[in-house]
């Protein structure tokens, strides 16, 4: 492990052992959030030489969750039909964390780099979500 590695690792650790100020339950891998969010790919909209997803993310628990470190390199892709994942689009475009309510969903729009086509899925934390 590189001493930057270790670094980031003891932030995250940190930041999903203390809870926020609001109560939520921080969230920072797919294991964490198997059995209380659930993902949906609502929409794709090519937008020039990006690509727009929209995600619609359902809390089924009675507490407040936030989802981070969503713009960490590989947490979230996009993967077009023949299996190449683009990235999402670097700058403050994108959020890095989500609050989703108790028993509740947002709905939040990403965008990332690079035209694809059609057979899009999403990949957060290593795990596929087709379009619906």
């Amino acid at each position: 492990m590189t001493a930057q590695g270790g670094i980031t690792e003891g932030v995250i650790d940190g930041r999903e052992s203390a809870q926020g100020a609001d109560g939520a339950q921080v969230i920072s891998n797919h294991e964490q959030m198997a059995d209380i969010v659930q993902v949906d790919v609502l929409k794709t909209q090519p937008d020039g030489d990006n690509l727009h997803i929209t995600l619609g993310l359902k809390n089924t628990s009675a507490t407040q969750l936030r989802l981070i470190n969503l713009t960490q390199t590989g947490a979230l892709l996009a993967i077009d039909a023949d299996g190449y994942a683009n990235p999402l689009l670097p700058g403050l475009q994108n959020p890095d964390e989500i609050t989703v309510p108790a028993n509740a969903g947002v709905r939040q729009v990403f965008i990332f780099a690079g035209p694809m086509d059609s057979g899009v899925s999403v990949r957060l934390w290593g795990q596929d979500y087709p379009v619906h």
